[in-house]
């Protein structure tokens, strides 16, 4: 039997719920492709919802077979956040056949990020400074000024996409950048007493690192894009650090096991290994601040 009494309460239910869905589906469904920027997403996201992750464990964003699961991301991705094509050269062409609609952000492409040239001298030393129009070493999220730069960028994009928290979503990047000022601050005490200390690494994704905190990585066995080395470079890396006895390695967890132990013998050099993707960590918010501060650690150990 029809009640009038109830009928106002009813039709007030349930256009709460229809605005509640209306704001539900204003949220951008967004995705990351490497761990720190998902977690920098993450943070600028938190109490709204969650992104979704691309790139996963141990694998190379330099090198990713899409998977099932990962291509469904893209498909339904509103904003694809990347750091840029140099590092994941895979995603455009999944992007452009998946998600043509998608807004795709390249963060090292916004305004005042310090970005350097990719290095591809296996000794640093010998490597001139080189200038426009030569390929950027896009490993940048290893300078937290820049991934303060990053946070604003993705505040911003969201916000355009969902005004309806764009409130939130700025003074969530806010208080992010904040925590990254603290851990800048952080590695700058920790790492003071061990600039010009010599070291080598096996992959060269560390020079956004090095220069901000004044570091003296001299070679490398992989180059920035992580492509094998040949036979020449391994022979020159090995030469090298026999000739300057350089006590310190830092290897990687998706590091040929082989090429580090033909360079750095055990019982001549100290091998540490770096995760600068945030690989071993679990993934969210709280990955970059505590990926930068264990990178510190890392080195801290290998040159002490």
């Amino acid at each position: 039997m029809f009640n009038p009494r109830i009928q106002p309460r009813c039709l007030l239910l349930l256009a709460f719920i229809g605005f509640g869905s209306q704001s539900l589906a204003d949220v951008p469904s967004v995705v990351a492709d490497i761990a720190p920027v998902h977690s920098l997403v993450s943070l600028v996201m938190r109490d709204v919802a969650s992104p979704a992750l691309l790139v996963k464990g141990n694998a190379s964003p330099h090198e990713f077979s899409l998977r099932p699961s990962t291509a469904q991301h893209i498909a339904q991705a509103d904003i694809i956040f990347s750091v840029s094509a140099e590092l994941t050269p895979w995603l455009g062409s999944a992007v452009d056949n998946l998600a043509r609609d998608a807004q795709q952000i390249a963060l090292l492409e916004v305004d005042g990020v310090n970005r350097l040239s990719a290095r591809t001298d296996a000794l640093f030393a010998a490597h001139s400074d080189q200038g426009e129009g030569d390929v950027n070493d896009p490993h940048a999220w290893l300078d937290p000024n820049n991934a303060m730069k990053w946070l604003d960028a993705i505040a911003l994009a969201l916000s355009d996409h969902d005004t309806a928290n764009a409130s939130i979503y700025k003074q969530n990047a806010a208080i992010a950048k904040i925590a990254l000022e603290s851990t800048r601050d952080e590695l700058t005490q920790m790492l003071t007493p061990l600039a010009g200390q010599p070291f080598m690494v096996f992959h060269d994704s560390f020079q956004y690192f090095e220069q901000l905190f004044d570091l003296n990585a001299i070679g490398a066995i992989s180059a920035s894009d992580a492509v094998r080395p040949g036979p020449a470079r391994v022979d020159h890396v090995r030469r090298l650090v026999k000739d300057q006895q350089i006590k310190c390695m830092l290897s990687e967890p998706s590091s040929n096991t082989k090429l580090v132990n033909s360079v750095a013998p055990s019982a001549e050099m100290t091998v540490v290994t770096i995760d600068v993707l945030g690989a071993q960590l679990e993934p969210g918010a709280g990955l970059y601040n505590t990926m930068m501060l264990e990178l510190g650690k890392s080195l801290e150990k290998c040159l002490r």
